[in-house]
């Protein structure tokens, strides 16, 4: 008799576990919809407010992007192959060419708005944080294309950028994602936007800058003021 009334109890403590794991799942993805829902629409918000042909910028920029992109990728491919010339077209050229080098270098605040600072890098916390209004806007520190968007239970939505250069950077705690994997994006180009998702206390953006696939510090290569 003791035996079937442990194992009854064995039982209902699995179920009540597992009734248990669910809610909690049920109210993460809840909280989580709801402050996507939020910073949604004070983004909608702020988008009403501006003039439709800047509203259309994130757009049409697509077709100049993907010819600047298969320019710089021609460029690298036949960089071994370029001769040294001196001449007024030849440098102005290259003048050309290293501007274009430039939007591919993660160099531009990730934020667009008012920030602070909230964590530094170090050994144990690879990357930077800006602390920010939920719904913040948050944008391509340099040009590239959408290598993976993704839900992390501890960096909540995540956006990481392949700037074909070997830099990628990666954006996480979002409250919404603005892209998709294989997008191509510009420099300052709207991804996200600021959020409170996964192991995180306050709205803000969890920042990184790979070289290499290894972490750098990011306020080495940023223009902060």
């Amino acid at each position: 008799m003791n035996k079937y009334l442990f194992l009854l109890l064995a039982v209902f403590f699995i179920i009540a576990l597992i009734l248990y794991l669910r809610n909690n799942n049920l109210t993460y993805m809840i909280e989580q919809l709801e402050q996507e829902i939020e910073a949604s629409n004070l983004y909608i918000e702020k988008l009403k407010s501006q003039v439709d042909s800047d509203n259309m910028k994130i757009i049409s920029k697509e077709e100049r992007l993907r010819n600047l992109l298969d320019d710089y990728l021609n460029r690298l491919n036949n960089k071994a192959q370029e001769p040294m010339t001196t001449t007024g077209v030849d440098i102005a050229s290259r003048q050309d060419s290293l501007k274009k080098e430039q939007m591919f270098i993660p160099d531009l605040l990730p934020v667009q708005g008012e920030y602070i600072i909230s964590q530094r890098f170090n050994e144990k916390h690879q990357g930077l944080d800006f602390a920010a209004s939920l719904g913040t806007e948050v944008v391509a520190a340099a040009a590239g294309i959408i290598s993976q968007t993704y839900i992390d239970k501890y960096f909540g939505n995540v956006i990481q950028i392949d700037h074909l250069n070997t830099y990628s950077t990666k954006y996480a705690h979002l409250a919404k994602i603005l892209v998709k994997k294989g997008d191509m994006v510009g420099k300052g180009n709207i991804i996200g936007l600021v959020g409170d998702t996964g192991n995180s206390s306050a709205p803000h953006l969890h920042f990184e800058i790979l070289l290499n696939q290894i972490n750098i510090n990011p306020e080495n290569i940023l223009k902060i003021n």
